[in-house]
């Protein structure tokens, strides 16, 4: 059975016979729908995508382009054209037709289009786009949410989450979620929108829905204590001290989640199993998986508020500790071996400046667009829109420079080379210097140079012709009047001199 894609029928063929039956009127053709499109066939019935365009398509042959419809408004009711929420059914064996409809949604009208099937399985796929009027279609344009899949297998037969699965890979976690921008959204973001480049206005881009919702389901079935305890008992060993067990969990936890800089689990009930299922969590989730595994370490634990963030404290060796999973993991601000309070840190907030802030500076690639462009605007972007910690703690917003980025070294004849790299900014403005560092080794166990500088360049005889040599940069701000041991993430590059008569180039133009 064919659909007649603008004609609102189907067209029977016998393969018997190898001739067209007289063609199927399919009932709400001109007022549900205008166009149907291709089906899939499972279990004895054929299933249609659905399109309210109303208008047969026309090329002109002298032009070779379709020829505009009569009017602006193509969609069957004065709506622009979209997919349907809902597909047709077909029974060949009744000759009748039905509607496969999905439920309405709060949050927009659901478009099903595309589906897949094979002798068991039916699965469908859709998007949802915003409302105009509660209820209703816009009238002008369409902004997509989520890309959702529905399928024939029942949700009671999930699986709940899995207990003591320790295979994930975070590094194939930070590849799949790279380049997850598609083409037509912004490149630029600004939380919690995902603007459109002309007008700056946008929709939320959440964490998937239909992954979000299967996550709340599985997680409902699952044992917490069974959950929690078998990561307990992976981590924390017999003999064991308090201050040993928190370090062995946050560590866990810094590593086993990745702050996604857009999509993020949304809270609610079984948050923090979900976040450690999914890999993907902000501060919330991880303060409280912290608290849900040191409960089940016998540790006791608390909430640690801070200004537009939170973490926790554990006590052990009578005093309280702070620790924050996602920032610092089980590299905890210490003095003279002690891992301080909040309120010690809240006295004294620059201190917390020394430690790597490695949640917030992302790789670069993180951000960039499905075609090749950077990402920008977002909070926690590369580094440089991510205040120093200390915002956290209670003092004055301050940010860092962006990352000084290598650039290709520069022969300059003889021995002599030009090493650069892109020139850092700060908000807000401020003085910005570089500390370069070349060594013989990637380690930087064994540096040959060392200086800091005003400019975004450096001229270095390398010693030897082709011989790799590796090179860091920082960029570093006035923030170290503050705390002269403020700490600033390095961006490393390498090249290798070959005499300008030698085949090919190795990292030197």
């Amino acid at each position: 059975y064919y659909s007649d894609t603008a004609a609102g029928r189907l067209l029977p063929f016998r393969l018997d016979s190898q001739r067209w039956d007289e063609p199927i009127p399919i009932p709400g053709y001109g007022s549900i729908f205008g166009y149907v499109g291709g089906g899939v066939t499972f279990q004895g019935r054929g299933y249609y995508s659905l399109s309210t365009y109303r208008y047969a398509s026309k090329l002109d042959p002298k032009t070779n382009t379709i020829i505009a419809p009569p009017d602006a408004h193509i969609g069957v009711d004065g709506y622009d054209h979209r997919f349907l929420d809902r597909t047709l059914v077909f029974d060949p064996v009744a000759r009748a037709f039905d509607f496969l409809a999905v439920p309405p949604q709060a949050d927009g009208i659901p478009l099903v289009c595309y589906m897949w099937s094979d002798a068991t399985r039916l699965v469908i796929t859709g998007s949802m786009i915003q409302f105009g009027e509660f209820g209703k279609p816009p009238k002008h344009g369409h902004q997509f949410g989520d890309w959702l899949v529905w399928q024939n297998s029942p949700a009671e037969r999930e699986p709940p989450l899995p207990i003591g699965d320790f295979s994930w890979n975070r590094e194939q976690h930070l590849a799949a979620a790279r380049r997850e921008y598609p083409a037509d959204f912004s490149l630029y973001l600004s939380h919690p929108a995902t603007p459109p480049i002309d007008n700056m206005r946008g929709s939320p881009s959440p964490y998937p829905v239909g992954k979000d919702q299967a996550l709340l389901r599985r997680a409902a079935k699952t044992n917490a204590d069974a959950f929690f305890g078998a990561i307990v008992d992976r981590y924390v060993a017999p003999g064991m001290s308090d201050g040993q067990k928190v370090a062995a969990l946050m560590g866990c936890l810094h590593r086993q989640l990745f702050y996604n800089p857009v999509r993020l689990i949304m809270d609610g009930p079984n948050y923090a199993m979900r976040a450690l299922a999914a890999h993907d969590a902000h501060c919330g989730a991880a303060a409280e998986a912290a608290r849900e595994l040191l409960k089940r370490a016998g540790v006791e634990s608390r909430d640690a508020p801070l200004h537009h963030h939170i973490a926790v404290e554990a006590f052990y060796d009578d005093a309280w500790h702070f620790w924050d999973p996602l920032f610092f993991g089980d590299n905890p601000i210490t003095r003279d071996k002690r891992v301080l309070s909040l309120a010690e840190l809240k006295a004294d907030p620059y201190y917390a400046d020394a430690w790597p802030q490695t949640a917030f500076a992302f790789d670069p690639e993180l951000l960039r667009s499905q075609d090749g462009f950077y990402v920008l605007g977002y909070n926690f972007g590369e580094w440089g829109w991510e205040p120093y910690y200390s915002f956290y703690l209670g003092a004055e917003k301050d940010t860092p420079p962006t990352l000084p980025v290598t650039l290709p070294a520069v022969r300059l004849g003889g021995n002599r080379l030009k090493l650069r790299w892109a020139e850092s900014v700060k908000r807000g403005g401020g003085d910005v210097s570089y500390e370069v560092t070349i060594a013989s080794d990637r380690l930087f166990a064994e540096p040959l140079f060392q200086a800091e500088l005003k400019t975004n360049w450096v001229e270095w005889d390398a010693p030897r012709q082709n011989r790799m040599y590796f090179f860091a940069v920082r960029a570093l701000d006035s923030h170290r009047q503050k705390n002269p041991r403020t700490w600033y993430p390095r961006q490393v590059g390498n090249f290798v001199l070959v005499p300008e008569t030698q085949y090919g180039w190795f990292g030197v133009f």
